[in-house]
């Protein structure tokens, strides 16, 4: 399994910002595109100067609005400031643009031509900002691609179902001659996981303008590296994953990996956004994760998910825990509670709660867990949610009153 290539996307207001920029990342990038639609109107008719300036392989692109960009001129201007970026080529290829993005509709002979005399690979690339792309394995047949062309597909998703639909497609493409991206939170491990996509290229921002680009939803190339050792995986790299909705933010992922890697384990762990746990299942099943940890709201989802469900799981009525055994079956687990107990009896200096009442805020899946501890440990808990109460003597839901 070849790593993908690690793209920066540039898109400072000139060549110096974009330069000072990938200086910041230059140990951590293999490839630099250089958003020309970013830069002004003086600057975008230098462009031609940056690869030399860069010293590394750069992607000419000027992106329409209409795909997610800023150029607003027109194709015939646009057409012109191609040609001028690509004009007056050196001897030393290094100096030049290396590849060139040009949407599916852009078709403009001698363009092609110059860029394939030039030794410049083209990006054929199909952008769907708002909607899924469902027929992917379709539209790649349908591009015209040419001598050294690169066909790239990037879309919207809805769900986390359209993510796995482009791995599902991605696992009978016969190389790696090829980009494949769901943008946005959702599409987060097409990133992560890029080699799984066998693509030829992995997009990333510096963090200090992924605001510039807020919907695409790129990590940052430390990031990449750092917390999920984009470099390190192959194929027999291992896949767990914490999944919920929305998991806007985890520290899950910098924790395990980081134990991973200290403990010399070949496996990665990677967030799962899924808007329901039977689309989270759907993908980690596709991509043979060997477990999960559950968060909100999928816990009470997980245990009727699961082959086989842990007695305390089961008690509970919720698991954060989900391991997939030898022969395929899922298993449901619940820590949350005896981790609660122990810090619990670290707080009070006691093993037992006897006497004592608890309050408990919320009513999901970890509160559930709570309430089975402090029952366990022959406490009295009350539990206020936002819309009802249960209260009970050391037994979750015992009484139950509506508001």
């Amino acid at each position: 399994m070849d790593s993908p290539l690690v793209c920066l996307t540039l898109t400072g207001s000139t060549l110096k910002e974009d330069l000072e920029t990938l200086n910041l990342y230059r140990n951590n990038v293999d490839v630099a595109e250089l958003r020309v639609d970013f830069l002004t109107d003086e600057e975008r008719m230098l462009a031609r100067r940056f690869p030399q300036m860069a010293g590394l392989p750069c992607v000419l692109t000027i992106r329409r609005t209409i795909d997610g960009g800023r150029y607003e001129d027109g194709e015939a201007s646009r057409t012109v400031l191609f040609a001028r970026s690509l004009a007056f080529v050196e001897e030393d290829k290094s100096k030049n643009f290396a590849y060139v993005d040009f949407e599916e509709d852009f078709h403009v002979s001698s363009l092609r031509d110059a860029a394939l005399a030039y030794g410049q690979k083209i990006i054929r690339s199909v952008h769907s900002m708002k909607e899924p792309i469902t027929n992917i394995a379709n539209r790649l047949r349908s591009l015209p691609l040419g001598e050294n062309e690169i066909p790239k597909i990037a879309f919207m998703p809805k769900s986390l179902d359209d993510v796995t639909n482009l791995f599902k497609v991605a696992q009978e493409l016969p190389d790696n001659n090829h980009i494949l991206v769901a943008m946005g939170p959702l599409g987060e491990t097409s990133r992560i996981l890029s080699a799984k996509l066998n693509n030829y290229f992995t997009y990333t921002s510096p963090a200090e303008t992924k605001n510039n680009l807020p919907d695409i939803g790129h990590l940052d190339p430390v990031t990449l590296s750092d917390v999920y050792h984009f470099r390190k995986f192959d194929k027999d790299t291992k896949l767990y994953g914490i999944t919920g909705w929305p998991l806007a933010s985890t520290y899950s992922p910098t924790i395990h990996n980081k134990g991973f890697e200290s403990h010399g384990i070949n496996a990665l762990y990677v967030p799962i956004k899924a808007q329901t746990f039977s689309e989270a299942l759907n993908f980690v099943n596709t991509l043979d994760l060997r477990g999960l940890s559950v968060t909100v709201p999928h816990k009470e989802a997980a245990v009727s998910e699961a082959d086989f469900v842990d007695p305390v799981a089961q008690e509970i009525g919720a698991s954060n825990t989900f391991i997939k055994n030898e022969d395929g079956a899922w298993r449901a687990y619940n820590t949350d509670a005896s981790g609660f107990a122990k810090s619990l009896q670290e707080v009070v200096g006691k093993k037992t709660l006897l006497g004592k009442k608890v309050s408990i805020i919320g009513a999901g899946g970890a509160a559930r867990a709570v309430a089975y501890a402090v029952k366990k440990m022959k406490g009295s808990a009350c539990i206020f949610n936002y819309t009802d109460h249960f209260c009970g003597d050391g037994v979750y839901g015992t009484f139950f009153f509506s508001e």
